[in-house]
């Protein structure tokens, strides 16, 4: 499959300044691998309004994980601890290091997992690059997936799409120091979403007994993945089947057949009447609406 990636605007802070994990950068760089980020913060490059926990996650070559990589970070920023000393939602991790003296990033750890925990092929993966480690608002970079990208009348819903970023919404958070520095030419690497679903089905049917907090995030981010993009829309449903693996396949489409969204009403007027109306339906609004769109559209 076909990598993708998305270079963003230069940061704002001065030439001199270095990001918060420059050095995380910098070992991964040292055995030439990708930082390749997981999970909750990843998922919001993914269009989705996901919360963060107080941990970001990367995933790592299986063989060089085993290496420790990270024990040869002279920086020592963050150091390891054992299952016994982490809260639950850390303890499914390969390996999970703490921050030590490191002020302004909003993440307390890292986890970090194994291509063998995880369920995909670093080498053999499709990846997008993102501007940041953490969006300030959910953004999607893949905006061939957006439900209404191919919309020819105008009507648009769905998540943000990062290539419009600046118009409303802001990439980089006006109190969280920025992870990577300007001078800092490394990609940040997310899983494109087809290679990311694959891994969230396999982590739902086979690790529930195993890994249970893998389990569990897996199969909220696959709701939340159907939410936000739509995908149990017949043309986002039809292009998500066609390209993932038989086994996603398999379990994700009695899962979109029997998916219902959340009703949605909108006011009528001034009236105290509610209409119950479909985000991708123009017509299903109230006239007030139709008409401010058409207007606009014309």
């Amino acid at each position: 499959m076909e990598s993708k990636w998305y270079r963003g605007r230069n940061s704002d802070l001065g030439s001199d300044d270095e990001g918060i994990i420059d050095h995380i950068f910098n070992v991964l760089n040292r055995y030439e691998h990708p930082f390749v980020l997981i999970g909750h913060v990843a998922h919001r490059w993914m269009g989705c309004a996901s919360f963060v926990d107080e941990a970001f996650d990367i995933v790592i070559r299986t063989h060089q994980l085993q290496r420790q990589i990270f024990r040869s970070d002279p920086s020592r920023e963050f150091s390891e601890r054992g299952h016994g000393e982490l809260p639950n939602y850390l303890c499914d991790a390969d390996v999970a290091l703490k921050a030590v003296d490191l002020e302004g990033l909003g993440f307390e750890y890292l986890r970090i997992w194994s291509e063998e925990t995880y369920k995909i092929k670093v080498d053999h993966s499709s990846f997008v690059e993102v501007p940041e480690l953490h969006p300030w608002s959910p953004f999607l970079a893949e905006k061939e997936h957006h439900p209404a990208i191919l919309r020819t009348h105008g009507w648009w819903y769905g998540p943000s799409t990062l290539d419009k970023a600046y118009d409303r919404y802001p990439i980089f958070s006006p109190i969280i120091l920025r992870a990577k520095g300007p001078q800092n030419s490394s990609p940040t690497f997310v899983l494109s979403i087809l290679t990311y679903l694959d891994a969230l089905v396999y982590h739902k049917t086979h690790c529930e007994i195993s890994k249970p907090e893998l389990a569990s995030i897996a199969d909220w981010q696959i709701r939340n993945l159907v939410r936000y993009l739509y995908l149990e829309l017949p043309h986002q449903k039809n292009s998500i089947l066609f390209q993932v693996e038989a086994e996603t396949e398999n379990y994700m489409q009695p899962y979109l057949e029997r998916y219902k969204r959340k009703p949605r009403y909108h006011l009528i007027g001034n009236t105290q009447e509610l209409m119950l109306v479909n985000d991708w339906d123009p017509k299903s609004f109230p006239d007030e609406i139709m008409r401010r769109w058409t207007t606009c559209s014309n």
